[in-house]
């Protein structure tokens, strides 16, 4: 099992979660996700996307806005 910290865009194991408690750095803002959740969202992004996080979600992929 993993987590999402939408706060920092990032993906923790949860097995080392008592190691970061330890030090200071697990992510508050910590959203459990499963394994396949991970799987796909953690996949690199594809070209014309890039990932966004709204407030206190998962993240998600949109294309690439026009540049004026």
């Amino acid at each position: 099992m993993y987590i999402f910290s939408p706060s920092q865009n990032a993906f923790y194991p949860f097995e080392l979660k008592n190691e970061c408690d330890a030090i200071g750095t697990w992510p508050k803002d910590g959203i459990k996700i499963e394994d396949s959740e991970f799987n796909e969202l953690s996949q690199p992004v594809p070209v014309g996307k890039i990932r966004i996080v709204k407030e206190g979600q998962l993240p998600k992929l949109i294309d690439i806005p026009p540049t004026e």
